[in-house]
């Protein structure tokens, strides 16, 4: 058994205080008409936070007064398809691999970089579309690089600013040795001649989910290094991502507070033999920025689950990862019983993964009268399903489906084999009604053909991984719905991510499902043109999101 910051409380008793105090659930208000609240009344709290524009925290982190570096755009150019990437397995190929600067520009930008900019058609405000998507289009997520000297970049702290696509000096130095030690020495982290980590500016989540935009941190950061791990396939650079690191000790080399600006995890870049020098001493570090830390409202309920699941130092990294290591994996859930169909993932598609983040978008229309074919299912589904490269073997979440409008399927709910590649029928009918419901009350949920639901038992993660494990999880399942979707658009299909009513999600799937808690959802099918009256309504989407 372990824990993570506290030697003497239960495993997972701060993650598992936390998701249960953030489960979204429907309630019925005086009038009839239901409501959506996160927690269990009497001391549940709004979905939603009150989004005054007064005080909007904006889309960007910008640092002032230092050095800038612009950065090259020079696409990847690949053999490799879109969905080869997805199902690379990131340790590839053997050897050194140094990435050059021309790489890990295009490895930010297309992670967290600008695809286009807009003017919003009623206000005239500017819409910068991002490379991948995060909930509710606040871009909270940041990214750094610690870097050796690469070609064509020296050794340095950087922060990407996605704002002019540069990089901000941070630090001069080499600092990938301090950052190993920060893991405890992991492997990977040890040969890399870049470090990519990921953090985020929670109030600029907050601003519109608020408690509940810790859990957004990891399904952000799984969507985003889901373009990242398949960028770095395309340029045939190894990748891992690690999770084992002493937070507080990433927090003092980049200057951030643990609070305002969160350590949500790191990935290691290319692969060198040469040993990382000793860092330089890390010393404070401050700059001014917008938006200031010091207009962030406070969130207790957001600390006490990043503290909880935090590690405190390089050696209590380096003790959870062995003990995340040990032993065998929990046994993946059997399927219920009954005939299993399995998948025929036969679809091919030429398109570059270049090419498919740049025609990405989040689409929330569908055709619910043409069908998906069974083919193109199967192989969105394949392309969704292999492990993502981490520093601990980590137990794959479970993948319940609405199959509304598939050839070859009857419509009904179905759990995915995901050792097996094959699904088995829970319950046949239409289900349409039941997919809008679990997916929010969204009706691209009721209209797109396919609807995915990944779960776990969230106390068998916490037995072995201790609360760390609540970031896995969540990221890990967002993964599989990132690549899922990017493989849907390789297809030409369309696909967008949800939310689910924590608590009925389970009920629904149940008896089989008993015992998980919800971690991620997201559709896809045959995307249509919106009407005039969904241009309408979502030109007020954008107006509420301050866009």
């Amino acid at each position: 058994m372990m824990s993570t910051s506290n030697e003497n409380s239960r495993p997972g008793q701060a993650a598992r205080a936390y998701n249960d105090r953030t489960k979204y659930r429907f309630v019925t208000k005086p009038d009839g008409t239901e409501d959506i609240v996160a927690g269990t009344p009497p001391e549940a709290f709004p979905a939603l936070g009150e989004q005054d524009p007064a005080n909007d925290p904006g889309r960007f982190k910008i640092v002032q007064g230092v050095e800038t570096l612009p950065l090259p755009k020079e696409p990847i150019v690949s053999s490799i398809t879109a969905l080869e990437t997805l199902t690379a397995e990131g340790r590839q190929p053997d050897g050194v691999a140094i990435p050059d600067l021309a790489v890990l520009a295009r490895l930010l930008q297309r992670s967290n970089g600008i695809l286009k900019v807009g003017t919003h058609p009623r206000t005239g405000k500017e819409i910068a579309y991002r490379a991948a998507g995060q909930t509710g289009a606040r871009y909270h997520l940041e990214l750094y690089l610690v870097t050796g000297g690469v070609p064509g970049l020296s050794a340095g702290v950087y922060h990407y600013g996605a704002h002019d696509d540069t990089l901000s000096v941070l630090r001069t130095g080499d600092y990938r040795a301090y950052v190993a030690q920060a893991t405890g020495n992991d492997p990977a982290i040890a040969s890399a001649p870049a470090i990519l980590i990921v953090t985020s500016q929670i109030w600029r989540n907050a601003w519109r989910y608020l408690d509940h935009s810790y859990r957004q941190v990891y399904w952000d950061m799984g969507t985003m290094l889901t373009n990242t791990l398949a960028m770095a396939a395309s340029a045939e650079v190894p990748t891992e991502v690690v999770f084992g690191f002493a937070d507080s000790e990433i927090e003092q080399l980049l200057g951030v507070d643990g609070r305002d600006e969160l350590v949500a995890g790191m990935m290691a870049l290319g692969r060198t033999t040469e040993p990382h020098p000793a860092s330089p001493p890390v010393t404070p570090i401050s700059f001014e920025q917008t938006p200031a830390a010091a207009d962030s409202p406070k969130f207790p309920v957001i600390e006490a689950a990043y503290r909880g699941t935090s590690l405190p130092t390089g050696d209590a990294a380096a003790t959870w990862r062995v003990q995340a290591s040990t032993g065998s994996l929990p046994m993946p859930t059997a399927p219920p019983a009954g005939p299993t169909i399995p998948l025929r993932p036969q679809s091919t598609s030429d398109r570059s993964i270049e090419e498919v983040i740049e025609r990405r978008r989040s689409n929330r229309h569908y055709n619910p009268d043409a069908p998906v074919s069974f083919v193109d299912f199967s192989t969105v589904l394949t392309a969704a399903n292999g492990a993502p490269p981490l520093d601990v073997p980590f137990p794959s979440a479970d993948v319940y489906l609405i199959v509304n409008n598939v050839e070859e399927l009857e419509p009904g709910a179905y759990f995915y084999d995901r050792t097996q590649n094959a699904l088995t029928l829970i319950e046949s009918g239409n289900l349409r009604e039941t997919a809008r419901r679990l997916g929010m009350n969204q009706q691209y949920a009721a209209d797109a053909q396919v609807v995915m639901f990944t779960m776990a038992n969230l106390d068998d993660i916490f037995a072995r991984y201790g609360d760390r494990g609540y970031r896995l999880a969540l990221f890990e399942a967002a993964v599989f719905g990132s690549r899922m979707q990017l493989a849907a658009h390789a297809l030409g299909l369309g696909a967008v991510g949800s939310g689910s009513p924590d608590d009925e999600l389970t009920a629904f799937f149940s008896p089989h499902a008993a015992g998980k808690d919800y971690l991620f959802v997201a559709v896809f099918g045959v995307k249509r043109k919106a009407s005039g009256r969904e241009n309408a309504e979502a030109l007020r989407f954008l107006d509420d999101k301050r866009a």
